[in-house]
């Protein structure tokens, strides 16, 4: 992962970036010959801040509220598809650390590029992510 940037869309139309997880995200998607992918990020800064000899599992909640805050996760199974002269990817979510994601379709756009001799996949979705907030 290379970055992990989320765009809001106010009700007036304004757009804010905010990189949820940090400059320099740690995470990987992982896509199966069986159909299903895998999508893990955080911020590494972030994970740091537990103590390693209290498993996250038992330490109080204090301790580890914070660390949803700064992870994405999605795993479901995926199909690519064309639409709209280009390539999307559709992922019928099974588990999500969002609750709210679970049951739900997400569809990316995919844009695949060139840098530094590697290949570079941009994903980016195609149906608001969050419901814009009036104020």
């Amino acid at each position: 992962m290379l970055s992990f940037e989320v765009i809001s869309v106010g009700t007036s139309g304004a757009q804010t970036t905010t990189q949820r997880l940090g400059p320099t995200p740690l995470g990987r998607m992982i896509f199966n010959p069986d159909g299903y992918m895998s999508a893990l990020g955080t911020v590494p800064e972030h994970t740091k801040h537990i103590t390693p000899e209290v498993p996250w599992v038992i330490a109080p909640d204090e301790d580890v509220a914070f660390v949803p805050r700064y992870a994405m996760m999605y795993w479901g199974a995926f199909r690519i598809f064309k639409e709209d002269g280009g390539l999307r990817l559709a992922t019928d979510v099974h588990v999500s650390l969002d609750p709210g994601w679970m049951g739900t379709e997400q569809v990316r756009s995919v844009e695949l590029k060139e840098k530094d001799g590697k290949i570079i996949m941009v994903l980016r979705p195609v149906q608001p992510l969050l419901k814009p907030v009036s104020k």
